[in-house]
């Protein structure tokens, strides 16, 4: 009897333990909530594309920022590969100009927004 009644403790001390340690961890999470695109077809063939993205970090965070990875290079049905020009004309956060870098790596450009960690 003792040694259930020493399990049945335990048990209840994790789970305690856990529960505590739960909502920490969710206030840690982050999410995208949402994510749309315009694309516009300029006159020269040009494609210029507006993202919206909601981002959300968890409650207790005092960082912002995200990191956005895009292709400079795609391959046609037929296999032949094309590079893309690439160039940012504005990051804004809230509708205020925001922070960011890009730098490019081989085939894709990394963009960092928002405050360095």
């Amino acid at each position: 009897m003792r040694a259930r009644a020493r399990t049945a403790c335990l048990l209840a001390f994790f789970a305690v333990l856990c529960s505590l340690i739960a909502p920490f961890e969710a206030q840690a999470s982050e999410e995208i909530v949402s994510f749309h695109a315009d694309i516009e077809v300029l006159p020269d063939g040009a494609l210029e594309v507006t993202e919206t993205i909601d981002y959300r970090l968890g409650a207790g965070s005092d960082m912002w920022g995200m990191i956005r990875r895009l292709p400079l290079s795609v391959h046609s049905a037929n296999g032949e590969r094309s590079h893309i020009s690439l160039a940012i004309l504005s990051v804004k956060r809230g509708g205020q100009r925001a922070p960011y870098e890009l730098s490019r790596q081989s085939d894709v450009a990394e963009l960092l927004v928002g405050e360095a960690g």
